[in-house]
């Protein structure tokens, strides 16, 4: 009989597999999964290098699995079948001692489960009490971070114009609102013993270079001759004060009182009397022309009277005159003064010089540690 060198080979490749398929093979898991819609599943077991991984796996509930993978210590993929509904006995081999990963998933509408069988055939005796259980280690692993940093190196000096705005000056200016002497019929006469007369307070200017500011306003109510008497007086009192104080930032008798400068003034003790109001608003006025409810932020009733507002300080009110002399009509002089602070303002160019960083920009290394666990075999 011939025997030739192609059948001697064979006859070992099948002595080979049959001394594989005879050996023993040892269980390592055997696992009850069970998955619900969009769940995943995965085992962790270690292998010894040149086991081979033994996989059943049969559908107990329903149809299918939709992936069954295997994957080896480095993250690769050993094995992969897709809507797995029964997997006999695949084998993969490990090339190298680490921990295998068993994953499942479903994306079915209803729970399944699977009966799954995990065995190794060792590469010989020696190997077959290998643990396959696992456990975590530390692994750190080093590299070099690339980074800059700005060191000061110095100073530098920095000439440049600076534009200013600056106070240039301040004054005091008095505005004259009103001096009109209003005739007030009396009571008894053909015309109305009512009458009144309407204030206009200044505008003020507010821009890049002025400012305006009113102070307040003051005012003097008086009747006829005696009360013309009173004011004069006032102002000669006002003029002499001013030719013997260098400082005096007032003009007239109404502005000291506006300025808080001046607190009384001379005021006639005899003569007729008139009732003076201070409203809002047009329709106000009217009503205290035709005898009706009105609205007043101010009132009094004199020979003679003054005061200061600084409440009210733009915009119109009215001044309501009343005559209550049954036969005799009055002539009542109304004078108001408001006094405003003006500041005027101008740019100045200013040469400045600031002084800056030099900084030189340093390429610097460091050493970065980086810690993960990763699964090993126990033993």
């Amino acid at each position: 009989m011939v025997v030739t060198k192609s059948k001697v080979w064979l006859s070992i490749l099948l002595l080979q597999y049959s001394y594989i398929v005879c050996q023993n093979r040892i269980d390592v898991a055997h696992l009850n999964v069970k998955l619900s819609m969009g769940e995943t599943k995965d085992y962790f077991y270690a292998f010894e290098k040149g086991d081979t991984i033994v996989l059943n796996f049969k559908m107990m509930k329903g149809k299918h699995f939709k992936n069954v993978e295997v994957y080896d210590s480095n993250k690769s993929k050993k094995f992969s079948k897709f809507n797995a509904s029964a997997i006999s006995s695949k084998k993969i081999y490990a090339l190298k001692r680490g921990v295998y990963q068993f994953r499942f998933y479903s994306e079915g509408l209803f729970n399944r489960v699977a009966d799954v069988n995990i065995q190794r055939i060792p590469a010989n005796n020696q190997l077959k009490h290998f643990n396959t259980n696992w456990k975590w280690k530390k692994k750190i692993d080093t590299s070099l971070v690339h980074y800059t940093v700005d060191s000061l190196i110095g100073y530098k000096m920095i000439s440049f114009k600076e534009e200013v705005r600056e106070l240039k000056r301040k004054e005091i200016k008095e505005i004259k609102i009103i001096d009109k002497v209003q005739r007030v019929h009396s009571f008894y006469n053909k015309h109305r013993s009512k009458t009144y007369l309407k204030i206009d307070l200044p505008e003020l200017t507010n821009d890049q270079f002025t400012e305006e500011n009113l102070i307040a306003w003051s005012y003097w109510i008086g009747v006829g001759q005696e009360s013309k008497k009173a004011y004069d007086d006032n102002v000669k009192a006002v003029e002499k004060l001013i030719s013997n104080a260098a400082n005096t930032y007032f003009q007239t008798p109404l502005a000291g009182i506006a300025l808080g400068a001046i607190s009384n003034l001379t005021v006639p003790s005899t003569g007729e009397d008139v009732e003076y109001y201070f409203v809002r608003g047009f329709n106000n006025i009217s009503n205290f022309l035709n005898g009706n409810q009105f609205y007043l932020f101010d009132r009094g009733k004199g020979i003679s009277a003054y005061g200061r507002n600084d409440k009210q300080k733009s915009g119109t009110f009215y001044i309501g005159l009343s005559n209550d002399n049954l036969t005799r009509g009055i002539d009542v002089n109304v004078k108001i003064i408001a006094v405003k602070e003006i500041k005027i303002y101008k740019n100045i160019i200013y040469d400045r010089t600031r002084k800056e960083p030099e900084y030189l920009t340093l390429d610097k290394t460091r050493l970065k540690l980086t810690e993960t666990k990763i699964r090993v075999p126990v033993d």
